[in-house]
This record gives C-alpha cells, sequence and structure tokens, in this order.
C-alpha cells in the first residue's frame, strides 16, 4: 500500500499529472482536430459537462480539407447534374456541419472559435501555442483534447502538446479521448456517457453530418467518410478517455 502511494505522489511530483475532481474547474475545453471529433469522440463528454453547468468551449483547429470525403461528394453532385464543389468550398462545408454539430450539443456561440491549420500532419508545436493563449483566457480550465497513443498524426498531435505543457506545468487539468472507433483497442482511466436527458441532443449532432442538401450547402460530408464511426458512437454513446 505504501508503495501504491509513494508511485502516485511520484507521478504528480515528475509529471506535473493531477486528478481531475469536477470540483477543481468551471470552464472546459476541446480542442478538435477536424470537423465531426467533436462529435464523434468528445460529443458525451461534452454533454456530460453542459449538463454540469460548466462553461464549455470548443476549439476546431483545422477546416478539414485533407479528407477524400471530397471525391465522393463530387461524385454524387455529378449524378445528380449539380456542379462539382471546389475544396474551399468543402472546408467552409464542413465547418457548417461542425457549427451546427456543436450548436445541437448546447455550446454557446460565443464559446466556439475557429482556426485553420492545414490538416494531413500538423504538429505539437502548432497546437501547444492555442492550448496556451486559452488557459491564459481561462486559468485553471480542464483541457480536452485526443489521445498522444492516437493512430492518427492530426489527433495524437494535440495530445503531444497537451502533454508537453502539463509536464512544463503550464496548464494543469487535462484529459486525453479516445477515438470512438479505438474504443475497443485503446486503454482508457475513464468514460462520460451521454446524460439520458441529452439523448436527443446528441443524436441531432450527429445528425447534423448526415444531410444531404446541396442547394443549402449541406454535403453529408462527415457521414460519406467515416458513417461506420457514427454507426459506432450512436450504439455506445460514450466518451472515453485517460490522464
Amino acid at each position: 500500500m505504501k508503495r501504491i502511494i509513494i508511485l502516485l505522489v511520484l507521478c504528480i511530483v515528475l509529471t506535473g499529472c493531477h486528478a481531475v475532481d469536477e470540483n477543481d474547474y468551471s470552464t472546459t475545453i476541446y480542442y478538435v482536430p477536424h470537423p465531426d471529433d467533436e462529435t464523434l469522440s468528445m460529443g458525451p463528454s461534452i454533454l456530460h459537462n453542459v449538463e454540469l453547468n460548466k462553461e464549455v468551449v470548443v476549439v476546431l483547429l483545422s477546416k478539414g480539407r485533407a479528407s477524400k470525403a471530397i471525391g465522393s461528394v463530387n461524385k454524387k453532385l455529378e449524378k445528380e447534374d449539380l456542379p462539382p464543389i471546389t475544396l474551399e468550398e468543402f472546408g467552409e462545408a464542413r465547418v457548417a456541419e461542425f457549427t451546427k454539430a456543436v450548436a445541437a450539443l448546447g455550446v454557446e456561440k460565443e464559446n466556439v472559435y475557429i482556426y485553420d491549420i492545414e490538416d494531413g500532419d500538423f504538429s505539437a508545436e502548432e497546437v501547444a501555442p492555442i492550448i496556451q493563449d486559452f488557459e491564459k483566457q481561462y486559468p485553471e480550465a480542464l483541457h480536452n483534447v485526443m489521445s498522444y497513443n492516437d493512430p492518427h498524426d492530426d489527433h495524437s498531435s494535440t495530445g503531444k502538446a497537451l502533454r508537453e505543457l502539463m509536464d512544463a506545468r503550464e496548464v494543469r487539468y487535462g484529459l486525453y479521448h479516445i477515438p470512438v472507433q479505438r474504443h475497443k483497442k485503446m486503454l482508457y482511466k475513464g468514460s462520460y456517457a451521454v446524460p439520458s436527458s441529452l439523448i436527443d441532443d446528441y443524436k441531432v449532432a450527429l445528425e447534423a453530418y448526415g444531410k444531404w442538401e446541396p442547394e443549402e450547402g449541406s454535403y453529408s460530408i462527415g457521414q460519406s467518410s467515416v458513417r461506420k464511426y457514427f454507426d459506432r458512437a450512436i450504439d455506445v454513446m460514450e466518451s472515453r478517455w485517460h490522464q
């Protein structure tokens, strides 16, 4: 027993890690690599904090233009005798899906921030200054990123950035989220289920990525890209994370 206590103390002293208690923070910030990550992997966690009346901030890091889904979208448009969309229009359409989804999750419009890091291979060095800026704006906030063990480089870059800042004691509280498609393959410490009173809100957020209304600028990009991830999300309705 003494050995366990000593190891826990060493973890805190040497690495700056801190157990997160929901009484420790009033603001929780989510750093989203691409549109749909906030709903698929972080959505239940966001709703958990919404139900707790925490101030929820969502930061979209990229517009997701590197997605290959533009090809399937333009093929579908061609079949309907409609003109193809450009890469820029594709990125803006992805942001529009994201905006509708976070609204459904209950995030206030003024707490949504959109960056335009070039996705596909962005680095921890690009993410770290953004986290530092929000830590200054919201001291002692809980910062949420994707796991540094995530096989997707853009995702893991967010985790690596936060881990470095926590090791340097520039940030105190953080959680690393497991991608929904990797729930059965990655270790996790805790989880948040969608609150029963907010299940319909979660379904609306997921549906924001499935609307095909070209005349309105909606191209079902999220679900065209990773349909099986959406099926998985609706089955589990849970965010898993580690520290």
